[in-house]
């Protein structure tokens, strides 16, 4: 059984008590996500292309 520090968990019971928070919290965090991801998959296929170009 999860404890009550799992964030997941302890934004559901948020969320069942003020659901307005809701929008607000999917909305920053799939900014943040979304940025960061970007930022993520630019710094692996970086890295990737960097590995796999032949050395010389």
């Amino acid at each position: 059984m999860k404890n009550n520090t799992d964030p997941q968990q302890n934004f559901w019971k948020l969320a069942i008590q003020r659901p307005s928070l809701i929008k607000l919290y999917c909305l920053k965090n799939f900014s943040i996500n979304f940025s960061s991801y970007i930022a993520s998959s630019r710094y692996f296929i970086k890295k990737n292309i960097i590995k796999l170009a032949p050395k010389r």
